[in-house]
C-alpha cells in the first residue's frame, strides 16, 4: 500500500469483521426449497421437514448466536423478514436488546419478486451517494456488479456497453473513462467519437499526450 490511511481502528485493531445475520422464514403453508435432508420431493408435497428447519432458526439458532456474539462482544446487523415479527416479536425484541441492529428483509422469504415490474409503480434511479425519505411503500433496490470483469475494457463490444448503461449496470460516465464508449443523446453509439476516445485513453495508457503523442518525462 503506497498511501497508507491516516485513521485506524479503536485499540490498535489491524483488521475489521462485519457480521450479517439473515433471520429468514416462509410464509404459512410455504417450506424452503432447500431441505435438510437434500431429498427433493414430488412437486405439490408440503416439505413440513423442511419448515421444521426453518423454524429452528427464529426459535433456538438466533439466540445461540447471539450468545457466541457475546462471548467475544461482537455486535451483528440481522437481516430479518417482517413475518417473523409477526410471528415472534420477542425474539426481534431479543436481538435489539442485545444491541444488534435489525435490518428489513422483505416481508417473507416465498414473497420476493423475482423483477422489480412484478412491484409495479414507478422507479427513480438515484446516485450511489444519496439521501431521501422512504414512504410505507417504497421499495428501495440496490445491484452492483460482482467483480472487475476480464480483459481489456477497451475491446468490448461498444454496443454491450451501450446495453448496459441503458440496464443502468454502467453510468455514462463510466462508460466513456472507462470503455472508451461515446455515446449520443439517444443512447447509441457515436462510432467516430468512441474510436477517438479508446485511441486517446490507449496513448494516455502508454504515457503519450494524444495531442503531441510524445512520451511524458
Amino acid at each position: 500500500m503506497k498511501n497508507k490511511p491516516n485513521w485506524v481502528w479503536p485499540n490498535g485493531k489491524r483488521i475489521a469483521v462485519v457480521f450479517n445475520v439473515c433471520l429468514e422464514a416462509w410464509s404459512d403453508g410455504k417450506a424452503p426449497g432447500i431441505s435438510p435432508m437434500g431429498n427433493p420431493l414430488p412437486a405439490g408435497v408440503l416439505d413440513t421437514m423442511a419448515i421444521s428447519w426453518a423454524a429452528y432458526g427464529v426459535e433456538v439458532g438466533i439466540h445461540r448466536l447471539m450468545d457466541g456474539f457475546a462471548r467475544h462482544g461482537a455486535k451483528a446487523s440481522v437481516m430479518t423478514n417482517a413475518v417473523i415479527a409477526e410471528r415472534a416479536p420477542d425474539t426481534i425484541k431479543a436481538i435489539a436488546e442485545r444491541g444488534h441492529e435489525v435490518l428489513s428483509h422483505s416481508y417473507a422469504m416465498d414473497v420476493i419478486p423475482a423483477l422489480l415490474s412484478e412491484l409495479g409503480g414507478e422507479a427513480d434511479v438515484i446516485p450511489s451517494h444519496h439521501e431521501t425519505d422512504l414512504g410505507s411503500a417504497d421499495v428501495y433496490f440496490t445491484h452492483w456488479q460482482g467483480g472487475g470483469g476480464y480483459g481489456d475494457p477497451l475491446l468490448r463490444e461498444p454496443g454491450a456497453v451501450a446495453a448496459d448503461v441503458i440496464a443502468h449496470k454502467v453510468s455514462v460516465t463510466g462508460a466513456h473513462e472507462v470503455y472508451g464508449v461515446v455515446l449520443a443523446s439517444d443512447g447509441t453509439v457515436d462510432q467516430d467519437a468512441t474510436t477517438f476516445q479508446r485511441s486517446a485513453l490507449r496513448l494516455s495508457r502508454a504515457g503519450l499526450d494524444s495531442d503531441r503523442q510524445e512520451l511524458n518525462a
